[in-house]
């Protein structure tokens, strides 16, 4: 698990997982001693992923799997029958 480049510093990754992530003045970072919890705080991760707004966190497993940033989708595309 790493973040790339271009962290806004809102804070969303540290308040869904302060054990795994921590916000300083430039960028996000996984804590050093973070792969001890990747385990058993694998939620608040995924968690934190999810919220990242500019999907600068990337989270590889150990079978090679990378998660995918999910994908906005505007209420227009979701109710078809609007004009």
């Amino acid at each position: 698990m790493w973040i790339e480049e271009g962290c806004l510093i809102c804070q969303a990754c540290e308040s869904a997982c302060p054990s795994v992530f921590s916000v300083g003045d430039d960028t996000a970072v996984v804590r050093p001693d973070a792969a001890q919890w990747f385990e058993s705080q694998r939620e608040l991760i995924e968690r934190a992923y999810d919220h990242c707004c500019v999907e600068v966190i990337m989270i590889e497993y150990a079978d090679g799997t990378r998660m995918e940033p999910l994908k906005v989708i505007s209420d227009h595309q979701l109710d078809n029958s609007r004009p």
